[in-house]
């Protein structure tokens, strides 16, 4: 955010509501209360960035959970693979379905 000109201040508002919005995904309200006040949105013309502002500003006050919230945000690594490759052929199997040059057979081989 530093890096932007004080006169982009469209380019601020909108980077700055999506780094507070990732704050609120990630369940880090105080840094999305500190990324969203520090904001310039005062004669902003862009209804889609005030609205998202005033979404992100609504749930800070709220203590609603994040828009993510019906979603298990998880990390996963190699250590993961042999839980995750059931899974994965089966999401890919689906996708084959309608897509002529895909094929779960390069996959299924562990």
């Amino acid at each position: 955010m530093d890096l932007l000109p004080p006169a982009m201040r469209r380019s601020r508002a909108y980077y700055g509501v999506q780094l507070a919005e990732i704050h609120l995904a990630q369940s880090e309200h105080e840094q999305a209360a500190h990324t969203v006040a520090a904001l310039d949105a005062t004669s902003l013309d862009s209804r889609r960035i005030t609205g998202r502002i005033a979404a992100v500003q609504h749930t800070l006050t709220t203590q609603e959970p994040p828009v993510t919230a019906g979603m298990a945000i998880r990390h996963y690594d190699h250590r993961h693979a042999a839980e995750l490759r059931p899974l994965l052929l089966e999401v890919y199997a689906e996708a084959a379905k309608t897509d002529p040059f895909a094929t779960v057979d390069r996959f299924a081989q562990g």
